[in-house]
């Protein structure tokens, strides 16, 4: 007891009231940091997005934030307004939002939140230096980690919609014509690249060249990877008609966001670990090169299942097979098509070989004699078809909801 005594005796009330102080504001942080979230997914699903046209709610929202940097404690500031702070604003909601989007049929939320990524992914990668060059003084860091805060927070709120209003502003009429053959080049030139590097088996002398760089260097350049690239295909993406572009960046930044996130929160502990940023570079090339598939494979076997979001991606594929289906089929035959394929999602079945031994749903000569004679080209046989499915009581045109 003794020993304790001294203990306890030697801890100055001033110290003790810093323990407190700190604790509080942790406290505080945590509290305001969850009310944040909560405000934002209520927001998110509650209200319409507004192309961020309207621009009173503008208005709102920077009075508001006005008020929260004029009231917020220092001690507390230093806590939310940190380089954990800003990535866990620019980078947790909307990884789960995208991942939702990739999830649904429509393609339209798929460019949403790719607008979102091309313009967060460029503030990351102008500021991918931060960390290890720090700004003139801490008050101005603290100063530009706010703005960081809040404009991540703006870019995504439905009611700002500050992605949208910076894409038909600046990104669509200013940056994508200078951008799109930039791109395009250097997407070429970049998988050229790789393969070269992969077929001439000089992967090895890269790598030596990265790690004899110093840390902070690697980590610019492993950021510098992940972004830059990317960036210039997303602007070129969602400019374009073509959705599947969209899909494939947005893949590609739900992927890369959860691994910066785990590289921002693990580098201050594994940082000085040999081979950690080298780690961290390949598998970001893996997640971005058209040829691995990695983003696509990591974003179906591992990312939807840990979400709960397996049967809206089943769902989004059973539409878009669909769509591809008909798209390859003449129109006069289309309806024959949706009924055999309504049949085998209709019929209870309990293993694979129930659907086999069906010969409706074999693919041969003979199931092409019947679609042929079912078909709309003969009228006889289609009206047999139809009373035949009326005297057992079924509909005449059975479909489902996916075709």
């Amino acid at each position: 007891m003794s020993q304790l005594e001294d203990t306890v005796a030697t801890i100055s009330p001033e110290d003790a009231e810093s323990t407190v102080g700190t604790t509080a504001a942790i406290v505080t942080s945590v509290i305001g940091l969850v009310l944040v979230a909560v405000f934002v997914v209520l927001a998110t699903f509650k209200f319409r997005r507004t192309q961020g046209r309207l621009w009173k709610f503008h208005a709102m929202f920077t009075a508001v934030v006005a008020v929260l940097v004029l009231l917020t404690p220092l001690s507390v500031k230093h806590v939310v307004f940190s380089s954990a702070g800003v990535v866990v604003a620019g980078t947790i909601f909307p990884f789960y939002m995208s991942l939702k989007a990739l999830c649904t049929p429509s393609t339209a939320d798929d460019m949403e939140w790719l607008t979102y990524w091309t313009c967060s992914g460029a503030v990351f990668f102008i500021t991918a230096y931060l960390k290890d060059y720090q700004l003139a003084s801490e008050q101005v860091q603290l100063y530009w980690y706010q703005f960081e805060f809040f404009f991540f927070i703006w870019l995504y709120l439905p009611f700002t919609d500050g992605a949208t209003l910076i894409f038909d502003y600046i990104t669509r009429p200013v940056l994508a014509p200078v951008i799109e053959p930039v791109s395009n080049k250097m997407g070429t030139w970049i998988s050229g690249l790789v393969m070269t590097i992969i077929n001439a088996s000089h992967l090895w002398a890269l790598w030596a060249f990265f790690i004899i760089l110093p840390k902070g260097l690697k980590r610019f350049v492993t950021i510098a990877i992940g972004t830059a690239f990317p960036l210039l295909a997303s602007i070129t993406a969602v400019t374009t008609d073509d959705k599947t572009d969209d899909t494939f960046w947005l893949t590609y930044w739900s992927c890369y966001s959860l691994l910066f996130l785990i590289m921002d929160w693990t580098e201050t502990w594994l940082g000085s670990i040999w081979g950690f940023y080298t780690v961290m570079l390949f598998t970001t090339v893996y997640l971005m090169l058209p040829m691995f598939q990695g983003s696509d494979k990591v974003f179906r076997h591992v990312l939807v299942p840990l979400a709960g979001l397996r049967e809206s991606l089943l769902m989004r594929d059973a539409v878009l097979l669909k769509k591809d289906l008909m798209a390859s089929i003449p129109e006069d035959r289309q309806a024959e098509l949706r009924r055999l394929i309504a049949h085998s999602f209709n019929t209870d079945t309990p293993d694979e070989e129930d659907d086999a031994q069906d010969d409706r749903m074999e693919i041969n000569p003979e199931n092409a004699k019947l679609l042929w004679s079912t078909s709309m080209w003969n009228r006889k046989s289609k009206r047999k078809l139809n009373a035949s499915e009326r005297s057992d009581g079924a509909p005449a045109n059975e479909s489902t909801s996916l075709v």
